[in-house]
């Protein structure tokens, strides 16, 4: 989830608990470095994709590794609310660094919660890594608790249960259309060896829906609240795996992005000094009106790149970082 939500849920936090910290001094910078602090990875990045690949939402935005953090954060605010009980304070920046990771974790972008006992990618996939609606809302119930702040502690609380609330009921919503569209399918006799519904640009309106029949991807989308109307699509030839080992032999990072890519596409063309091969992953592709205007004439986030000899031994290869400096870069 984007920096400013995280931001937020802080905020709200520091509004919902004031009252249970009467003598904490700083409570809202602390509240707010809670929420924040799983994302410490990022200072960290260094000019290696590959490290942001295996690295960024990994033992930071891991159950294990949050409840370290509580403790350390717990003891190092000792220091400065010495009336503060050190257990109460680890519980509050526990929830707190906790919530940071439900925020990461109901996007699609997935979540090493399991970290360091293991790198398996976790997400929910209810809503999309950015989502105007949830973040202003959030921010509305933050501006009203500061308004009224004989009630800050109920608004506080009422916006931490939206916080939960809001991206279950979205994933319902993805849900019950991804069995409707399921039966209608089955019912024409057409059958996927893969179909989910993952969040698209103003979820839970927008759905990306990714299918595969046999060696072929294929990603379109669908609206709530008319969801027979018709979108483009994009299809593309599901990657090999044993393609993607051989050249992770030879450059580590094809390997890591076979692990991390959930949808993997292949492009190919012959340059005339060895053969393009174009990876994709269909997660981060969209036919969204928004999506497309803001993509247009750029390179996908995550996209990599490898050319190969006539032995297939790899010359080179490029690697496009992520969603968010794509955006960032559309913005500019």
């Amino acid at each position: 989830m984007d920096p400013v939500t995280h931001l937020a849920s802080g905020v709200i936090g520091a509004q919902a608990f004031r009252r249970n910290f009467p003598k904490a001094r700083l409570f809202m910078p602390f509240c707010i470095l809670c929420a924040w602090i799983p994302d410490v990875d990022i200072l960290f990045f260094n000019a290696d994709p590959e490290w942001s690949l295996l690295h960024h939402r990994g033992l930071s935005t891991s159950i294990a590794g949050g409840a370290v953090m509580a403790v350390i954060l717990a003891i190092l605010y000792r220091f400065v609310a010495r009336k503060v009980p050190l257990a109460k304070s680890f519980l509050l920046a526990l929830f707190l660094i906790y919530v940071h990771i439900w925020l990461d974790y109901i996007t699609s972008y997935g979540t090493q919660i399991l970290a360091p006992f293991s790198n398996e990618r976790f997400s929910l996939d209810a809503l999309f890594i950015i989502d105007p609606i949830y973040t202003i809302t959030l921010l509305l119930f933050m501006v009203v608790a500061f308004i009224r702040k004989n009630k800050e502690s109920v608004i506080g609380k009422w916006a931490l249960a939206f916080v939960f609330i809001y991206p279950l009921a979205s994933l319902g919503t993805g849900s019950l259309l991804e069995n409707m569209m399921s039966k209608q399918y089955a019912n024409q006799g057409i059958q996927f060896e893969e179909f989910d519904f993952i969040p698209d640009a103003f979820t839970p309106i927008y759905w990306k829906v990714v299918s595969r029949q046999k060696d072929t991807y294929t990603l379109t989308l669908v609206n709530t609240f008319v969801p027979g109307k018709e979108y483009p699509s994009i299809s593309g030839h599901r990657a090999n795996p044993g393609l993607l080992e051989e050249l992770g032999t030879q450059t580590s990072m094809f390997a890591t992005w076979k692990w991390f890519a959930r949808y993997p596409i292949i492009k190919t063309r012959d340059t005339g000094n060895g053969t393009e091969m174009i990876f994709d992953d269909l997660r981060f592709s969209s036919v969204h009106p928004v999506m497309t205007s803001i993509f247009t004439e750029r390179k996908p986030p995550f996209r990599l790149v490898g050319t190969v000899d006539d032995q297939g031994r790899l010359k080179s290869w490029q690697f496009n970082h992520s969603l968010r400096k794509t955006l960032e870069e559309a913005v500019q």
